[in-house]
């Protein structure tokens, strides 16, 4: 006999019907032979569950986020390693034969992290070759080849500066404090969404993201003429620097790390340095790696250890993270 749980269940999902309204008129309805309703609560468990063994038998390290899955391995021996990511990549594609939700092709990409000269790309077919892409977008954050981060910076300044032409068209310097309210809540976390992952550390990079800044105070005070100089702007509008801002995101990142805020597990990314009683340190204290590359040394995990270290015991062990940085 079916149970109460699984009748709820099959009640929910099926015989279910849909229609399409254009101004006012209705198309004929249609019955939906797949998918959960949108906005309800049950709908994303439901996902959950159904995708919960893809990863089951794959070899390689797998990472999945809502309809995201990443599969990826370090190359160390060319022929072994690519055929055992080839495989896993046959596994999943024969999970979804067999569950049936099918990978859009056009939307799967690969891309080979390295900083050899040797800069081959093994193919990986599956059907059609899976596209190669040098620096393809993941969760918002372009990630290229060789894990420098000018193309995220470009992406996010353009976005940026668009969003503040419409600002400035829609409301003008009429109002300095709606100007800087709106700066600040649809400006500025553009500029800093992920910014612990892809802190610049190029100089190019970093004065074109405070470009976007100089220009926001500019149309804020209405100084299109450049009558006051920009820190001047930025003390009238109490706006720090944007590295002084992701310089502060960093650190409550860490913070969130250490104390197992995050779920991120500590061990994976931090180790406690060995001597923590040297005068002036506070006990959660981390092991200062060493780095002989760029983009690994102005890595967070790498970057932010100094800064780390160098807190005043009352913030490390502070119960909350509050930031006077508006």
């Amino acid at each position: 006999m079916e149970s109460n749980l699984l009748q709820w269940f099959r009640n929910f999902l099926t015989n279910r019907q849909q229609c399409v309204v254009v101004h006012g008129t209705f198309s004929s309805w249609t019955h939906v032979k797949s998918g959960v309703p949108q906005g309800t609560i049950l709908g994303p468990i439901l996902f959950l569950i159904y995708v919960n063994d893809l990863s089951s038998n794959i070899s390689s390290s797998i990472k999945m986020f809502a309809d995201d899955t990443k599969v990826y391995r370090e190359i160390t021996d060319f022929e072994n390693d690519t055929q055992a990511l080839q495989t896993d990549i046959d596994r999943l594609a024969n999970w979804a034969t067999l569950w049936q939700p099918r990978f859009n092709p056009e939307k799967c990409e690969s891309m080979c992290i390295t900083h050899n000269r040797d800069r081959s790309v093994p193919s990986y077919p599956r059907g059609s070759r899976i596209t190669h892409d040098k620096c393809p977008k993941d969760l918002g954050v372009l990630i290229s080849f060789d894990l420098s981060w000018s193309a995220q910076v470009h992406a996010i300044v353009h976005k940026a500066n668009r969003i503040l032409g419409v600002i400035n068209r829609t409301l003008g310097p009429s109002n300095v404090e709606a100007f800087s309210t709106l700066y600040k809540s649809i400006v500025r976390p553009v500029l800093e969404y992920a910014a612990p992952v892809w802190c610049p550390y190029l100089v190019k990079d970093i004065l074109a993201l405070e470009k976007v800044q100089r220009r926001a105070s500019s149309l804020a005070l209405d100084q299109r003429g450049g009558d006051m100089e920009h820190e001047h702007r930025l003390k009238i509008l109490k706006w720090p620097t944007l590295e002084k801002r992701r310089h502060y995101i960093s650190l409550l990142e860490c913070y969130k790390t250490v104390l197992g805020l995050n779920g991120l597990n500590f061990s994976d990314f931090f180790e406690l340095a060995l001597d923590t009683r040297t005068s002036g340190y506070h006990p959660f204290k981390l092991f200062v790696k060493n780095a002989k590359v760029n983009p690994y040394n102005y890595s967070f995990f790498v970057r932010i250890v100094k800064d780390w270290n160098n807190l005043p015991l009352h913030v490390v062990e502070a119960e909350s993270f509050k930031s006077e940085c508006s």
